[in-house]
Formats: structure tokens, C-alpha cells, sequence
């Protein structure tokens, strides 16, 4: 059975999904999909530079939360095992999670998904962590591609940031520990 990835942050970007899996993905080879028992949570973190500050900070990103009552949109995307190899390696510090059996789609897929649940990249609210901008408009830009519709489920089913949003650019400081 073929593998699919569920998106809910930057993957939704189709841009940002093609440089990490090295192709072109079109919005034809993608499913628009809802995920029951998650809340979209921002709170992960990894090291990046700041260009802004010009100091390494913790920069924070999306997340999912098991969350009985709520759900989340996003979209599926089937994937080779070389680009999910591709993709484990840009989400390293998330768990790849099987979510087959927690979608709207009536058709049987094999979907995953990325959820990081490591408390040394879990971001606190009190911490002094950055969201940056240039994050925000990849996912919004993503969304927007979607449609309209697609955009206020992802609005409604998006916990508000919770950190300082940071304008500039970034790099990820790539040895971090694992």
C-alpha cells in the first residue's frame, strides 16, 4: 500500500515540500484532509541563527497535540521512501505517527504524520523563543494556495501564538544534537 504524509504547517506549502523531497509536487497529487483528536499547537523548537539578533535562538515552530475533542486540516500527500527519508531528516526531532485511522477520508489510505513529543524541543510559553515571520508566511502562503475555506478551518483549528514573532531571516544550526 502506498505511504502518504500528512501536512499541517510548512508542508502545506507545496514550494517548501518540493525542496525537501526534491521534486515538484502539483495540488492535483494532493487531499485536503481533516484529522480528528489533534489540536495544531505551536510549540516546538529547534536552534537557529538569527540574522535579526545575530545570535542563535530557540525559533518555534508547529506542532500537533492529541486532543480528544478537536481537529485539525491539512492535506496528504503520497510519498516514496526516499523522500520520506528525505523528510525524516528535515523533521528530526519529531516521531513519525501512524494516523491512518483518524481522518475524514472514507478511501483507506497508510498516512503519517510528523509530532514531536521530545520535552527537550517542547517550547514553553515563558521561555525566550521566537516565532519568526518568515515561518508564518510560508504556512499562510501554503493555506492560501488551498483556498479561502481552507485557510479559516486552518485559522479556526490553530491555537494563537503564544511566543514573539520575530522578523528576519534564519538558519537551522545544523549539529544539534539529535
Amino acid at each position: 500500500m502506498d505511504k502518504y504524509i500528512f501536512g499541517y504547517g510548512s508542508l502545506i506549502n507545496l514550494d517548501s515540500l518540493a525542496k525537501t523531497i526534491e521534486r515538484k509536487v502539483s495540488k492535483s497529487e494532493i487531499i485536503p484532509t481533516i484529522l480528528f483528536g489533534y489540536s495544531r499547537i505551536w510549540n516546538y523548537k529547534a536552534k537557529v541563527f538569527s540574522e535579526n539578533l545575530i545570535k542563535n535562538i530557540d525559533a518555534v515552530y508547529l506542532n500537533l497535540m492529541e486532543s480528544k475533542n478537536k481537529q485539525v486540516n491539512g492535506i496528504i500527500f503520497k510519498i516514496s521512501d526516499i523522500e520520506l527519508e528525505k523528510l525524516k531528516i528535515r523533521e528530526k526531532h519529531y516521531t513519525l505517527v501512524n494516523i491512518s485511522d483518524k481522518t475524514n477520508l472514507k478511501e483507506k489510505y497508510k498516512i503519517y504524520t510528523f509530532i514531536c513529543y521530545n520535552e527537550n524541543y517542547i517550547a514553553k510559553p515563558t521561555s525566550e523563543s521566537y516565532v519568526f515571520q518568515k515561518y508564518i508566511d510560508i504556512v499562510y502562503k501554503g493555506c492560501e494556495e488551498m483556498g479561502s475555506e481552507f485557510k479559516q478551518i486552518f485559522d479556526d483549528t490553530t491555537e494563537e501564538i503564544p511566543f514573539k514573532i520575530l522578523v528576519g531571516d534564519y538558519k537551522f544550526i545544523r549539529n544539534e544534537e539529535s
